[in-house]
């Protein structure tokens, strides 16, 4: 079965070109500007091969968990406050275990009042619409969340965690098993 694909980028049709160019051992012409090969300055937004029209610039910005789905496992930590005691003890307990977080793919997204960071790093992130998302107030003093790499909730809970329970409930996970498999069986 032959799939076509409607309108195949530029760039593509470029580097084939000058790969056919530097197979053949021919020179580009250069009546040819360059540029007519070039892609557009400004391509659509391409998703599922469709032309989608991107996000206005004044909409509030969201941290989408599902581009994670199959490569990660988001942990979800909120807090109304950073001071709050639960947020510094779980921030506690997962620091001596980074190693373990990263060995399981693990992402620590920590919604703070309306702060929002990415392993550490700031991300522009509607924090109400996450709290929303996980059934949670604005208030909520604390709670976590485990997301598994099928964006399902594996852990709700609203004291710290410490990371061996963590490993230990990811470790038993068949995505996790498999990958633990697979790593045994690449020389």
């Amino acid at each position: 079965m032959h799939h076509a694909w409607p309108n195949p980028p530029r760039r593509l049709a470029s580097a084939f070109a000058l790969g056919l160019t530097l197979t053949l051992g021919c020179k580009p012409d250069p009546t040819v500007p360059p540029d007519r090969t070039a892609a557009p300055s400004n391509p659509p937004v391409m998703a599922n091969h469709r032309t989608e029209t991107p996000i206005a610039p004044d909409a509030p910005p969201t941290l989408d968990l599902d581009r994670f789905a199959g490569s990660h496992r988001p942990l979800l930590i909120f807090a109304d406050s950073p001071d709050r005691p639960d947020l510094i003890r779980q921030r506690r307990l997962l620091a001596e275990h980074r190693p373990g977080l990263a060995d399981r793919e693990m992402l620590v997204v920590e919604i703070i009042g309306p702060a929002v960071t990415l392993d550490g790093q700031p991300v522009p992130a509607d924090a109400r619409k996450l709290r929303r998302q996980h059934n949670l107030p604005d208030d909520a003093p604390f709670a976590l969340r485990l997301v598994g790499k099928d964006t399902g909730v594996k852990l709700r809970s609203d004291r710290p965690v410490a990371a061996e329970r963590l490993f230990a409930l990811i470790d038993a996970m068949p995505m996790r098993r498999r990958e633990i498999a697979e790593r045994r069986d690449t020389p």
